[in-house]
């Protein structure tokens, strides 16, 4: 579940000079994810189709639906682990610069504000990029997704997602709010040890409820469109 993080836990060399950065402090918003094609069971939400270990709780999430614009420029911002949309109107964006290193593509964090989201592409196309031209960006994939979800064990999130297009995946996320400077080489190995142990975190729920999920191949929405795209524009039957 998210959280604000206490300055008791702040890295010890602020806390002598707290007052004097506290207002330079920065949220940043962290998520780790795994994918599963589909449950195992047809719902969490009844106890009778549980199997061992039985989850500690289960809360229905609101069902949501939402639409997805994505932009890039012929996978220039993939590429080095940055993905921007608008969703609902709003943009967003996901970092993950790991990427470029060849790690897998599930620890991000998710940037909410548009000077953040302009520097980060920014930062890539070496480019001026504003909100209202869309950042510079095409458009690359359009679509609307149909969101059921549960609360378990208090910190994950466990959704089913539907697409527009007919294309469903299950995401497992765990999120967490942590406050530092921002910027600094310190404070972006903290970012990233922080990201280890929720890693690790997921890793052990996952292996705990293995029963829950599905097995086989297992592709994310974006992914699936636009092979699907791709697919159509080269002809080829899908």
């Amino acid at each position: 579940m998210p959280f604000r993080l206490p300055l008791k836990h702040l890295p010890s060399r602020y806390l002598s000079t707290a007052p004097e950065f506290a207002n330079r402090l920065k949220t940043i918003n962290l998520e780790v994810e795994r994918k599963v094609p589909c449950l195992a069971i047809p719902t969490l939400s009844d106890p009778s189709l549980w199997s061992n270990p039985a989850f500690i709780s289960v809360d229905p999430l609101p069902f949501k639906i939402f639409h997805d614009v994505y932009y890039d420029n012929n996978d220039t911002l993939s590429s080095h682990g940055l993905w921007v949309r608008q969703r609902n109107g709003v943009w967003q964006a996901k970092v993950n610069p790991s990427v470029r290193r060849g790690r897998a593509n599930t620890r991000f964090e998710e940037l909410r504000i548009e000077s953040d989201i302009q520097k980060a592409v920014e930062a890539i196309t070496r480019v001026e990029a504003q909100a209202t031209a869309n950042f510079g960006l095409n458009k690359m994939a359009d679509f609307t997704t149909y969101r059921e979800g549960w609360r378990v064990d208090g910190d994950f999130m466990v959704v089913r997602d539907n697409t527009s297009f007919g294309w469903g995946v299950v995401e497992i996320e765990l999120e967490e709010q942590i406050k530092c400077v921002g910027g600094e080489e310190a404070d972006e190995k903290w970012k990233e040890r922080k990201m280890e142990e929720m890693d690790r975190r997921i890793e052990m729920f996952m292996e705990k409820y293995s029963w829950a999920w599905g097995k086989g191949q297992v592709k994310g929405k974006l992914s699936a469109y636009l092979d699907m795209t791709r697919g159509i524009r080269s002809g080829r039957v899908r």
